[in-house]
């Protein structure tokens, strides 16, 4: 099963411009809204995505703690067809736990490089949240021999 590491934090604009700055130019800006289902075990979300006029649809299953700080998320994902149909079925059955819609700027920032040169690629996220305003989200696969059990403390 993949698994990311993520911090997740409120943002204010003024950090975000200087961040932003920082950052270099945006890899890609994409228009999200992530309907959560109920679920007994784990969590359980329907992402429709449209980026570049291109449109993308998972459904999303995933393990993390609601800690602060860095936590580590496992999770499985699927590309969906018919997201409509799969949101009600799943509403009808699940029950809805929530909506969320947001624009999110994706950065791609490298990092150090493992001994065998792969380098290691974080995903910064700025999102723009409805309702809730800005955050900032870094990711980093831990599917790479890069982060050992050392190196995460």
């Amino acid at each position: 099963m993949p698994a990311n590491v993520e911090i997740k934090a409120h943002y204010d604009e003024e950090r975000l411009n200087k961040s932003v700055d920082f950052l270099g130019a945006v890899v890609e800006e994409m228009n999200q809204t992530d309907t959560f289902f109920n679920s007994k075990n784990g969590r359980l979300k329907l992402r429709e995505e449209i980026s570049n006029g291109f449109i993308q649809n998972y459904l999303i299953g995933y393990h993390r703690t609601n800690a602060t700080g860095p936590t580590r998320s496992d999770f499985t994902k699927t590309e969906i067809n018919e997201p409509e149909k799969l949101k009600e079925i799943l509403g009808n059955t699940l029950g809805i736990r929530g909506v969320v819609k947001k624009t999110r700027k994706l950065y791609l920032v490298s990092g150090m490089e493992e001994s065998d040169g792969a380098g290691l690629v974080s995903r910064v996220h700025i999102d723009t949240v409805e309702g809730l305003g800005l955050f900032l989200e870094l990711e980093v696969s831990i599917n790479s021999k890069f982060l050992t059990h050392e190196r995460m403390r």
